[in-house]
């Protein structure tokens, strides 16, 4: 059953909407019995990993004839196409496929492993095996390769099933211990001409050694140069939004935002959902549950909420030091091991060029605010609360309460602030707008508008653009609320939102360092746009 892995699966993907990826096989192909021939690419939910792992299985596996499929797609170009097409036996394993239902605890795990893996050599090479059977993977490899001379491929899918699901220590160590026997034990090793392991998370560690060192691992942090095929790039979704008729402006909106080496990635399960649906709404998130989230945040670890809704804000927190942190689920001990798994999980991304981390989209902060919501703690409802009435406030042109709510998100958060800062005051404002999302896209900074660039920008979302203003937002440090409303004119800040909604707010806030006070002047425009 792990042998005989057919080809159709991955033949209806290439006669449907295809984004083609097969120039990864080229990569590779030049790792064939290469010391560096064992890979994990751990990557986010909804990420295209099992897509993957059917494209190399269809390429790969003598069982499979895959001509008339890769004659069509990129790989077809490169010289060793024809050289490794349908030349190898794959084993092609989903790590789901040895749970049990009945077993919750997962304590039969391994054992319906060896069975499962040992019975399926055992039916498909059968001149390896003589007199009683003993059920023990790593042993039944060899005596195939023995026997045959015939090396295989391992294409691993969820290759952390074991570790996410049980978080058992035990069967943790069995599960590794089994992992370094089949791939780093130099008896069996040899059985093996490439192993390519796909999950969300990265190698368990122990201590500071991997126990799999002899793999190269490519993670949501640190890509290598195989970052374009972690999801789709720009260039794909642009050309996907151009034939489906749909704006490529409004997909960047909702599903770009993962940059990995200076590329943009989006998630291809929500653009495929976006192709067959035509709505732009969250997908990927409906995917799975939100309990990842709401139970990091039940560990009530360190800061982490804080950091959520700073991020969320569009603030900028400490690094993340991706190397203390061990892939252990259960022992995520401080704000940094949580925010480190939420990054390998897609729920935030990682910008490893500029070392920084950030809510990528609106899909993803969408499930973020409603993970804050389920949470329901003492912290973060006030912080709801606040946005809430801020934005009413703001909506309602009240200026008083406006300066009120802005002077209290501003002094409740002075530890995590510069204060006298503009900067930080840039925060303050997007943190209380925070719960605007269901009416407002996610804020423009320093946007190039008229003849200058404005503080901060934001637009309703299309849906809503009928019914809600444009909000421009210029900021001051000591001086007043006039001189900001002065500057947005004199600028011009609102010529580019002509097309974003009926009418636009001006808002300016100034804060004055010697008292401490925040003051608020608000003035509607209209904007030279007909909405039908």
């Amino acid at each position: 059953m792990f042998i005989d892995v057919k080809n159709n699966v991955f033949k209806a993907s290439v006669n449907g909407t295809y984004v083609d990826k097969s120039e990864l096989i080229a990569d590779l192909n030049s790792l064939l019995d290469n010391p560096r021939r064992f890979l994990l690419f751990s990557r986010s939910r909804r990420f295209g990993k099992t897509y993957t792992i059917r494209m190399l299985n269809a390429y790969y596996s003598k069982r499979c004839e895959s001509k008339e499929i890769f004659d069509k797609l990129k790989i077809a170009d490169d010289p060793t196409y024809l050289e490794n097409l349908n030349k190898y036996n794959v084993l092609c394993l989903d790590m789901q496929c040895f749970a049990s239902s009945q077993d919750k605890n997962g304590h039969k795990y391994l054992s319906n492993l060896h069975e499962k893996l040992t019975q399926t050599l055992v039916k498909n090479f059968p001149l390896a095996f003589s007199g009683p059977i003993k059920n023990d993977f790593p042993e039944a490899i060899k005596q195939v390769y023995d026997t045959y001379n015939e090396q295989f491929i391992v294409l691993v899918d969820e290759w952390d099933y074991a570790l996410r699901v049980y978080q058992n220590a035990d069967i943790t160590k069995e599960y590794v211990d089994l992992l370094r026997s089949l791939f780093k034990d130099e008896s069996c090793a040899g059985c093996f001409s490439l192993v390519y392991m796909t999950g969300i998370l990265p190698i368990k560690r122990y201590d500071t050694e991997s126990s799999l060192n002899n793999f190269k691992e490519y993670t949501m942090e640190s890509p290598g140069k195989y970052a374009k095929y972690f999801g789709f790039t720009e260039g794909e979704v642009q050309k996907l939004c151009l034939e489906h008729n749909l704006s490529f402006e409004l997909a960047k909106i909702w599903y770009d935002g993962y940059k990995l080496n200076g590329i943009d990635i989006y998630n291809p399960n929500s653009i495929m959902d976006l192709i067959e649906s035509g709505e732009y709404k969250s997908y990927w998130c409906k995917t799975g549950s939100l309990d990842v989230v709401t139970e990091a945040l039940k560990l009530d670890v360190g800061n982490v909420r804080q950091d959520l809704v700073a991020l969320l804000s569009g603030a900028e927190i400490k690094p993340i030091n991706f190397a203390k942190y061990n892939s252990d689920i259960k022992n995520l001990k401080e704000s940094n091991d949580i925010l480190a798994y939420l990054v390998h999980l897609g729920y935030l991304a990682y910008d490893n060029q500029n070392n920084r981390v950030y809510i990528p989209n609106n899909e993803v902060r969408l499930a973020i605010v409603d993970a804050l919501k389920i949470d329901n703690s003492k912290l973060v409802i006030e912080k709801i609360k606040d946005s809430e009435s801020f934005i009413k406030s703001l909506l309602a042109l009240d200026e008083e309460k406006v300066a009120a709510y802005i002077e209290k998100i501003h002094n409740s958060n002075v530890s995590i602030l510069t204060y006298n800062n503009e900067v930080a005051l840039r925060y303050v404002v997007m943190m209380a707008m925070f719960c605007a999302d269901d009416i407002y896209q996610n804020a423009l900074q320093e946007l190039q508008s008229g003849k200058g660039f404005a503080d901060l920008v934001y637009v309703p979302q299309v849906q809503m653009s009928a019914a809600y203003p444009s909000l421009v937002i210029e900021l001051k440090w000591n001086k007043d609320t006039q001189t900001a409303l002065d500057q947005i004119k004199e600028k011009q800040y609102a010529t580019a939102l002509k097309q974003t909604a009926k009418e636009c707010l001006l808002v300016g806030i100034n804060y004055d360092v010697e008292t401490k006070k925040h003051s608020c002047k608000i003035e509607k425009i209209k904007l030279d746009v007909d909405f039908q």
